[in-house]
């Protein structure tokens, strides 16, 4: 009989939510964020600690995932999700790994990215309130809106299939690396509102995805990291260590360019894009080659 994986991610405090102490609503510096992983019945918890935090014990170049500093915590939110043997292997591998906590890449971030690297699922923990930086506020909020629709427990969690992606976007033969990338990320995040709002896919949401990515390649982005949409306007950004590129679109605007007009632009992009990079390539003689001579 196969092991039963039940993964959990939690936050202490939401967006809105009052500050017992203050009487105030919860800043974007409050709380924490962590996961949980229950094996048949046994549950342990995860999250991302500094070094420098008092807390913990600094345990220099090792990964800043930490066990157990959770356990006596009282999540705010929480949703849980079951696991098939290949996600297990997906998550025991992330827990493996060297984590380093930062303020880009904090405990709601790392929480949330590892949830998504696992079930393929993305929460919001993206705070506009504090320079699309990822905040415990934002991602109690948004497992709670969820939790509104459809709860969850570890009783009875839920069993999300990875989205599919377009049988259309991408196919192109002459599309780089980078421009399939950025349309594999913009599916994610319009695939993440679509089912937030209950939306059935459409043309409209394959145009979007095209419309961003093109707007993406044309001002330099190679990932699409945060996103957000609203008042008629979509809002995406790259985060690169402490670097923040932002781009901001019409949402009718980009639904109604045929994703075909938007692909054919991306084309051109990459095609001016290698021109450009074979341009400024060494010659044979700048790079000291021997060159023919006419005798």
């Amino acid at each position: 009989m196969s092991e039963d994986v039940i993964l959990g991610v939690h936050s202490n405090v939401r967006k809105g939510q009052m500050d017992p102490e203050t009487g105030d609503p919860y800043g974007f510096d409050a709380g924490h964020a962590w996961i949980s992983v229950t094996r048949d019945g046994k549950t342990t918890r995860y999250g991302l600690w500094p070094d420098a935090h008092p807390n913990v014990e600094d345990n220099g170049d090792g990964s800043d995932i930490r066990t157990g500093m959770e356990d006596s915590d009282t999540p705010a939110a929480s949703r849980y999700y079951r696991l098939t043997l290949e996600q297990v292997a997906k998550l025991d591998s992330l827990l493996k790994a060297n984590e380093t906590w930062g303020y880009t890449h904090n405990c709601s971030s790392w929480a949330r990215d590892t949830v998504e690297s696992v079930t393929g699922l993305r929460l919001n923990a993206d705070d506009p309130g504090a320079l699309w930086t990822e905040t415990p506020r934002q991602l109690g909020e948004s497992i709670h809106q969820l939790e509104q629709k459809s709860r969850t427990s570890p009783e009875s969690p839920a069993a999300p299939a990875p989205a599919k992606r377009s049988s259309t976007l991408g196919d192109r033969a002459d599309l780089s690396d980078i421009s399939r990338q950025l349309l594999q990320d913009g599916e994610q995040h319009v695939r993440q509102v679509a089912e937030r709002h209950r939306l059935p896919w459409d043309q409209g949401m394959d145009n979007t995805v095209a419309a961003i990515a093109h707007r993406a390649r044309e001002a330099g982005l190679t990932g699409i990291t945060h996103f957000q949409a609203g008042d008629g306007s979509i809002r995406f950004a790259q985060v690169h260590g402490y670097v923040l590129r932002e781009q901001v679109m019409d949402a009718r605007a980009a639904a109604n360019t045929p994703a075909q007009t938007s692909e054919a632009a991306l084309a051109m992009v990459d095609a001016r894009s290698t021109a450009a990079r074979t341009a400024t390539e060494p010659s044979a003689a700048a790079v000291g080659m021997p060159m023919m001579q006419r005798v």
